[in-house]
């Protein structure tokens, strides 16, 4: 592990004197056969200047960095949302951790930790509740200068807001019994509990923090009004002529209202109440609602988020998500003034920036034509990390990936997005000097901000289809004729042998029943899948697709522009949640999903390669 933080807070010579004491009272007790289990408890080095973190997996077990993993043959919910990544990054920029399994917090225990991280807690999986001894015990930790980082969630779901909130309450925060609900398209990317916010206090731990997404989470209250990190959107009712109102029992006119949704009691399973709001505010709160509070409690922090998966291995890179996630670290620690900030090391492995902003998190939505299911896969290899980006990013990036902007939100603002001279000029200095740029878009919608992109990187650019040219500046997009099925493919810079690709229809997916149970029987016949027959003579061949007749589909070509790589797919339908599902659990049994994702993995180890 990289040793790269600042001091801890307590004196040095203090703890290891007080690490001598508990070694010497457990050996005494265990000598007596009492206190035996301690053998077994590895405490953190109390000499150890940097900033280490206790993970409390005796209270829960549930998505823990420890335990699960995201990976190529990880498609369980547990696996997938687990805090590895985040943890990992940590680890290698000083902030090292254990955990503690089998054994209640204490003061011996919690004596050489500067930060005690509580997951969200489940009742139902054998963990035991907080006794009032390890309330005090969270309480007194704070107080004397340590940092508290706990996870809530959604409508006391799991019974944690009961289970926490009797140490966050004397701290002035705690969880509520509702689910946080928000709108799409501008305030929530699926749904009305995948929200979006993009409200913002000056705390530190929003430096060069935009946008942070919760997978359903709750909004969190709070008794000092400037503990308040993070915000859902302003409640703004409207009628049914759009004008604005009074909120009332005809809530149903507005969409441009957050609200807390109080929880069923009845709804076991999933604790959530009925995605509506009742009328009255007293019950559920009208937004704005906070999604995350920071507080200080005697001589130490406490941060309580409002929800699991937004730090989890599949969603921490979306937005700034790990960016709020490492500036609650260096701020538990006091170390928000650190000359390198943990938000600015580079993630592990090759770095892929997917530049969302122009498409308005199109990466992460899960829409037939959203990228949701294509960006997480992307994050099941280990070596890489695939991050959904607020704006044109380039620091700390090895590839930058650029979506499509073709998905129409029927929102002016939104479909109305375009880059800016500065992001162009930017992308164009970033691939110039040696960067690798890859463009994806579906030649049936070349909609302008992929036609500024051609214009500045590659302005020779055109498409030939049937007996016609699309060029730069056309007004229409190309109308290529389909070819159908699934269609071999060849590469001679990446090793493609055996995969065909092919694009659904919209809507073809099966269900989710339907392909667990049938996947594997599946056959060409069952879809009316297809690839465009069209040709581009711009750079070099990189992705083509053979045709029955013999002749062959262009689906990527690349060119060496300055001293870096630009990528161009001209049809990238098979990435696509109408191909892919977007239900990110289902591993890629049937004969076409296995090429695809195959497909997209090999690509993924080119560019890492590259």
């Amino acid at each position: 592990m990289t040793e790269v933080s600042t001091a801890n807070n307590s004196p040095i010579t203090s703890r290891i004197f007080s690490a001598l004491a508990i070694a010497l009272a457990a050996l005494v007790l265990s000598s007596c056969g009492l206190f035996a289990e301690e053998e077994t408890y590895l405490p953190a080095p109390c000499d150890d200047d940097r900033n280490w973190i206790l993970v409390d997996l005796y209270h829960t077990r549930i998505q823990n960095p420890e335990d699960y993993r995201l990976h190529r043959d990880q498609y369980n919910y547990q696996g997938t949302y687990g805090f590895h990544r985040l943890f990992e990054h940590y680890a290698n920029y000083g902030y090292p951790w254990s955990s503690i399994r089998e054994h209640e917090l204490s003061a011996a225990r919690l004596e050489c930790y500067d930060v005690l991280f509580i997951n969200l807690v489940h009742e139902s999986r054998n963990r035991p509740d907080f006794t009032e001894d390890e309330v005090q015990v969270i309480k007194d930790f704070v107080y004397e200068g340590g940092g508290l980082f706990v996870i809530g969630d959604h409508s006391n779901v799991y019974r944690h807001a009961e289970r926490i909130n009797p140490f966050l309450e004397p701290m002035g925060v705690k969880m509520t019994y509702h689910t946080l609900v928000d709108y799409p398209p501008f305030n929530s990317v699926s749904g009305l509990g995948w929200i979006m916010s993009f409200d913002f206090s000056g705390h530190p731990i929003n430096e060069e923090v935009d946008m942070i997404s919760f997978k359903t989470g709750g909004p969190i209250a709070h008794q000092n009004p400037d503990a308040g990190l993070a915000f859902s959107s302003e409640c703004v009712c409207l009628d049914g002529e759009g004008n604005e109102k009074e909120c009332g029992q005809d809530y149903n006119f507005a969409r441009n209202c957050s609200f807390g949704d109080y929880w069923d009691e009845e709804n076991e399973r999933g604790f959530y109440g009925n995605w509506s709001w009742g009328g009255d505010e007293s019950l559920e709160p009208l937004g704005p609602l906070t999604l995350a509070a920071a507080e200080e409690y005697g001589e130490g922090r406490v941060v309580l988020v409002g929800d699991q998966n937004i730090f989890g291995d599949a969603w921490v890179n979306l937005g700034n998500n790990f960016e709020f996630a490492a500036n609650i670290m260096d701020w538990l620690t006091k170390n928000e003034d650190a000359e390198i900030p943990l938000r600015r090391q580079k993630r592990k492995g090759h770095n892929i920036a997917f530049e969302s902003s122009v498409n308005f998190y199109q990466t992460a939505r899960s829409p037939a034509d959203g990228y949701y299911t294509m960006f997480i896969e992307s994050n099941r290899n280990e070596e890489i990390t695939a991050r959904a980006t607020t704006r044109v990013e380039t620091f700390n990036t090895d590839t930058l990936f650029i979506p499509s902007s073709d998905y129409h939100f029927g929102q002016e603002e939104l479909d109305g997005l375009r880059y800016t001279a500065d992001d162009l000029a930017e992308i164009s200095s970033y691939l110039e000097s040696g960067g690798q740029v890859v463009i994806s878009f579906d030649a049936e919608k070349i909609m302008e901000p992929a036609i500024q992109l051609l214009e500045v990187l590659a302005d020779d650019f055109s498409i030939n289809y049937g007996d016609q040219t699309w060029e730069i500046g056309d007004e229409d997009s190309p109308d290529p004729e389909r070819i159908s099925g699934f269609h071999r493919i060849t590469s001679e810079y990446f090793d493609v042998d055996g995969l065909a690709l092919g694009v659904l229809n919209y809507g073809q997916f099966p269900s989710e029943d339907d392909y667990r149970e049938n996947a594997e029987n599946y056959s060409e016949s069952d879809f009316d899948a297809y690839l465009h027959d069209l040709s581009v003579d711009w750079g070099q061949p990189f992705i083509d697709a053979e045709l029955p007749d013999g002749s062959t589909a262009t689906i990527a070509r690349r060119a060496v522009v300055g001293d870096g790589e630009l990528i161009i797919f001209v049809q990238d339908g098979f990435w696509r949640n109408r191909t892919l599902s977007n239900e990110e659990l289902l591993r890629p049994k049937s004969f076409f999903r296995k090429d695809i994702v195959e497909f997209h993995h090999r690509f993924l180890d080119y560019l890492r390669g590259a």
